[in-house]
């Protein structure tokens, strides 16, 4: 009947189709439910986009989210269904009229497909916790994804510690310097580990000598 009657999807409003396929995502096991969708092509009415194994995909997930202990994220099942394109999940957010909000998730979490464990902190501190540990469970490979989550146990995505006023503080003029300057040493201190104190002073200073501004004496 489902497979008969798929065409009249296209009837119903998008904010009600997506709050179906969200619902059904968000339950302890949704596998078989999107296999036989697939299998009945009732996706091609209003989600075309689905990769080749797209089932096989999701079925992967779950078994991770179990292994790490997490709670079912439709938003993140939905993502094992689709491309980590942030373009092609713009368009299709869009079409199912998802808030801004989950938009900026799905678009976030597509952007981290590149996760290792050796940027997972940086990607945490750019997009978010939530973002980083969907990237890890949905594209981190099979030897790295446990290892990607460890990083972020027990750490606390930091703030950076610099302003501009205190740039300009140590001689730096102030226009357009101030910002490149900000983002240089943001970039460094990011690559460093997020390196506090002292660290983090000779880390500005360093940069700031090699743009060719002269440090006032202590």
């Amino acid at each position: 009947a489902c497979k008969h009657l798929a065409a009249g999807l296209k009837s119903l409003s998008r904010e009600r189709i997506a709050d179906e396929l969200l619902k059904l995502l968000a339950t302890p096991a949704p596998y078989h439910a999107v296999q036989a969708m697939v299998e009945d092509g009732i996706f091609d009415h209003f989600l075309p986009e689905l990769i080749p194994g797209a089932p096989e995909r999701l079925s992967a997930l779950l078994a991770r989210e179990t292994t790490a202990m997490l709670e079912a994220d439709p938003y993140r099942r939905l993502l094992s269904l689709l491309p980590p394109d942030p373009a092609l999940l713009d368009r299709v957010a869009t079409r199912l009229k998802l808030s801004k909000r989950a938009t900026r998730h799905l678009l976030d979490s597509a952007t981290l497909a590149d996760i290792s464990p050796e940027n997972v902190r940086i990607g945490a501190y750019r997009y978010g916790i939530d973002a980083i540990r969907n990237a890890a469970l949905l594209y981190a490979s099979d030897s790295q994804w446990v290892a990607c989550l460890a990083s972020l146990s027990g750490w606390t995505v930091p703030t950076f510690p610099l302003k501009g006023g205190a740039l300009i503080a140590m001689g730096v003029g102030a226009g357009p310097d101030v910002a490149r300057l900000l983002r240089m040493i943001e970039q460094r201190w990011c690559e460093t580990g997020f390196v506090e104190g002292e660290d983090f002073e000779h880390l500005v200073q360093e940069i700031l000598r090699k743009s060719g501004i002269s440090l006032p004496p202590k």
